[in-house]
């Protein structure tokens, strides 16, 4: 059972001269004895850093690595007694399943009969039982990464370090997987660090889910907290599917009254939003942000959280069992990025371009300040 503790963590690219330098940049991060904590973030980062950073491939130029408290910086990658699963299957191709699944224990001059053993149990799990006789060659991608994961498992290391091991997999297989490896690592009790940047893995797999933004960390939590109580604009436009709808204006107050304007249209504020962001300056922008499930196509009756805005459809994506529709402000300019999302039954298909009535409920929306990003008012439910 191992802690692992990155503190201050500072990673420089080889050769960086210009642009960004830093892989990392003071990155600090607890990962619990036995927990599978998952490091989500868009390309580049600077989740694989940190995972080849707990391995001892990159070396930090400032910052400590702790397992149990002890610093390992300077220890060899092979003497920390960890497992790492990339997304590349590494087996051995001349070797059948069942010669990869206990090569790392014969290196290790485990008996026979418990290599044996550990062999046939993982080959179990992993759904490997009747492929044991076979090479990699004859398998399916699937079937290959399950081998690469057992493969690592059947050594029982003190660390599991796994770098998007499920990106080449179909869904369904990925799926079966995911499940798998699970189910693994709750019953070994590992330390486990998971590399994605799938949100579907982060949120079935991770005790805690790390977001990383430019080499640092944006946020830190339970993926339920993250989806619900994101700390940054960041936060809540990575995680989330589909991502949180944004629209942006500067802020308005008449002394009794707070709104925002949209594209020449005002989005009125509840009171509670109004007060939390009075300490900033009329003409502020601020971003007001929704999930989809707080988003709704035509009018409703009206209540005084409700407010409506006049939208156009910019994409319809059609996923079977619901359609998920984009919406952009129908006054904002034609090049915004901004967009606010909605989830609709399959048999209703808007076009593209069609304008609609969307109608939000302010309850369960979002306050950021638009210029730095951070949350100026959580969601929250208020009484009728």
């Amino acid at each position: 059972m191992v802690t692992i503790t990155l503190d201050g963590v500072t990673v420089r690219y080889a050769g960086a001269s210009s642009g960004r330098a830093n892989a990392l940049d003071g990155f600090s991060l607890d990962i619990a004895s036995g927990e599978l904590m998952v490091l989500a973030g868009p390309s580049g980062s600077g989740k694989t850093t940190v995972l080849r950073t707990i391995a001892g491939l990159e070396q930090p130029v400032q910052g400590t690595i702790r397992f149990n408290g002890r610093d390992v910086r300077g220890v060899d990658p092979g003497a920390r007694d960890i497992a790492l699963v990339s997304q590349f299957q590494s087996l051995f191709p001349h070797l059948t399943v069942e010669q990869n699944l206990g090569f790392a224990l014969q290196l290790r001059k485990v008996p026979a009969e418990e290599t044996a053993q550990r062999v046939t149990a993982e080959a179990r799990v992993l759904g490997l039982w009747s492929k044991l006789r076979r090479r990699p060659r004859t398998l399916s991608a699937g079937e290959r990464q399950r081998a690469a994961i057992g493969r690592a498992t059947t050594r029982r290391p003190a660390i599991y370090l796994f770098d998007e091991p499920l990106a080449a997999l179909d869904p369904a297989e990925r799926e079966r997987v995911r499940r798998e490896l699970q189910r693994l690592q709750h019953g070994l009790n590992v330390t486990t660090v998971y590399v994605t940047h799938d949100q579907r893995d982060a949120m079935a797999l991770g005790d805690r889910v790390a977001v990383l933004d430019s080499g640092r960390l944006a946020q830190v939590a339970a993926p339920l907290t993250l989806y619900s109580q994101p700390r940054n604009l960041f936060v809540a436009q990575f995680f989330g599917l589909p991502p949180m709808g944004i629209v942006r204006g500067p802020l308005r107050d008449d002394g009794s009254t707070a709104w925002i304007d949209v594209g020449g249209a005002p989005l009125r504020l509840l009171p509670a939003q109004r007060a939390a962001v009075t300490d900033g300056a009329a003409g502020d922008v601020l971003a007001i942000g929704w999930r989809a499930s707080a988003v709704h196509l035509g009018d409703e009756v009206p209540r005084q959280w409700s407010r409506r805005l006049d939208m156009v459809v910019a994409n319809v994506e059609p996923l079977g069992a619901s359609t998920v529709v984009a919406l952009a402000p129908a006054g904002a300019p034609s090049h915004t990025s901004d967009l606010v999302y909605a989830t609709v039954p399959p048999t209703r298909q808007p076009a593209r371009g069609e304008p609609v009535v969307m109608t939000v409920d302010m309850r369960d929306s979002f306050v950021f300040d638009a210029r730095t990003g951070a949350r100026r008012f959580p969601a929250t439910s208020y009484a009728e």
